[in-house]
């Protein structure tokens, strides 16, 4: 009898007649599905030498089980299949996995494809519903938004004129003249009224009181935009009712939640920073400033990671013809091949990109955390010239505070020194990533983010100098730090494809052989 190994991640075989015609088999975590007769595949012929059909680099992930070969006779119900192979759509099973073994229709496979290496077509169902997949990018969307209204609102310096933390009356504006008066006389009992903005009127204060409570308001609609719908799926069938629907997504999206609820904390935790009377200029403190915009960039990142996976199709893992005697060995492959068929210099420029895009990506998060401390310590403003500081390429005030390390977050020349040096490196990584990738026969969707990453660098290093030679308008910084948004979002794009996806490779390691009885 000829057997097949196979672990909880979906495998493919190929089986042999019954009423239903041959074809290949994916079995999966929640059932099976079809794939009809190609002309590519021999499912009849008779065992030769051992060669291995598929070599992926993952290993499976549970226990090897065993499967008796037998006949698909009849039609499988519910299995939905093109007679095109590259075009087939499938439906996945609802039955458990201990079930298959007693299920009518057996999994039989061939033991021999009458060429290498095949890629399989890959399935066009995504992991998670639409309605979920709308929902989340919906949210880093908002995300997106209150990163850009935040850099607005520091701009105009109005983030200190909400002085009172109301984290559900404070959704209300205020309504009537004596109200508006009322919140400005709070204003005026803090430094920055008395020192800095000494002598406004009502009506200049309402127009720096609209951007921070515009900031603050978004935040809530952020926050009910994810817990409301999140409920409903929790509490509806077929969402998250169970882990292996919802796989990792029941420890992440809880995560950012929390996210979401410590981000708003801490941005009030940043604005009573600047309202304590003894600090010397009315701002909030660089470091409170910094952690505020790290975490937003963190927790979109999360969100935007979590959506392309989301996005991504259902895998299957490859079960591969390897022994002369008929035996199956079950190889995960995770994803479909980035490059088939790849000579080993490839497979070496490939890995030397994959290193360039994690630099890429981990320079252009560094980047913006210097940013932040540029922003908080209003070091934008000194040194307005470009390529040069002062006339020289390395100004004599990098080390003025005692202790030295204070120059890296508060001296204000030092900090734009770093974030300067930060960018151009950035933006030299980037271009070398670049220039790697074009020369590999990449596939388009791993071609189209590497193009984008590459030039919204060269238009953020762009946006960084007119930013610095204008005297920080407000409208080019604010341009500036969207555009630092937009470049992390086409880093994690391309890191997020070129980690998901795996190269032909030698068979795993870990892969069982079970030999015919």
């Amino acid at each position: 009898m000829q057997q097949a190994v196979w672990g909880r991640r979906a495998t493919v075989g190929w089986r042999n007649g019954g009423g239903g015609g041959g074809g290949a088999v994916v079995v999966g975590e929640r059932g099976h599905r079809v794939i009809p007769h190609h002309p590519h595949y021999n499912c009849t012929s008779a065992p030769s030498a051992p060669k291995p059909m598929f070599a992926f680099n993952a290993p499976t992930t549970a226990a090897a089980r065993t499967v008796p070969r037998a006949t698909l006779g009849g039609q499988l119900a519910r299995g939905r299949a093109h007679n095109s192979v590259q075009h087939t759509r499938f439906a996945l099973f609802s039955r458990p996995q201990h079930s298959l073994r007693s299920h009518s229709h057996r999994r039989g496979y061939c033991s021999q494809p009458s060429h290498q290496p095949l890629t399989l077509p890959q399935p066009c169902t995504p992991p998670q519903p639409l309605p979920v997949r709308v929902w989340l990018g919906t949210c880093c969307v908002l995300v997106y938004g209150m990163v850009v209204v935040g850099g607005m609102t520091r701009l105009t310096e109005s983030g200190l004129s909400i002085v009172q933390w109301k984290p559900v009356s404070g959704a209300l504006p205020p309504m009537s003249q004596e109200e508006w008066q009322r919140e400005f006389d709070n204003y005026k009992q803090f430094p920055e009224y008395k020192r800095i903005n000494h002598g406004l009127t009502l009506e200049g204060f309402k127009e720096i009181f609209w951007w921070e409570w515009g900031h603050r308001n978004l935040g809530r609609v952020i926050g009910l935009t994810f817990v409301l719908p999140y409920t409903y799926f929790l509490l509806r069938r077929g969402y998250f009712r169970s882990r292996a629907a919802a796989g990792p997504l029941v420890w992440q999206l809880p995560l950012i939640g929390a996210g979401i609820g410590f981000q708003g904390a801490l941005g009030w935790y940043m604005v009573q920073s600047g309202l304590e009377e003894d600090v010397v200029v009315p701002r909030v403190s660089p470091y409170r400033l910094t952690a505020h915009l790290a975490s937003a960039f963190a927790l979109y990142s999360g969100m935007l990671w979590i959506f392309m996976d989301m996005c991504t199709p259902r895998a299957a893992t490859i079960a591969t013809a390897a022994t002369a005697g008929g035996a199956v060995t079950a190889g995960a492959a995770a994803h479909t091949p980035l490059l088939p068929g790849a000579t080993s210099a490839e497979l070496a420029r490939f890995r030397r990109f994959k290193i360039g895009t994690v630099a890429s990506t981990c320079l252009v998060a560094l980047t913006v955390l210097a940013g932040a401390f540029v922003a908080g310590n209003d070091a934008g403003l000194v040194y307005n010239e470009f390529p040069l500081m002062g006339g020289r390429w390395i100004p004599p005030e990098l080390w003025d505070l005692n202790p030295a390390w204070r120059n890296l977050f508060e001296n204000d020349v030092t900090v734009q020194f770093n974030h300067r040096y930060l960018g151009l490196t950035t933006l030299a990584t980037i271009l070398t990533t670049w220039n790697m990738g074009r020369r590999l026969p990449l596939p388009r969707y791993v071609k189209m983010p590497m193009h984008l990453m590459a030039g919204m660098a060269g238009v953020q290093v762009t946006l960084g100098i007119v930013t610095l030679l204008s005297f920080v308008q407000t409208h080019v910084a604010a341009t500036h730090q969207a555009g630092s948004l937009t470049l992390l979002t086409f880093a994690l794009w391309l890191l997020h494809t070129v980690k998901r996806r795996r190269l032909m490779g030698p068979p795993p390691p870990t892969a069982a052989v079970v030999h015919p009885k």
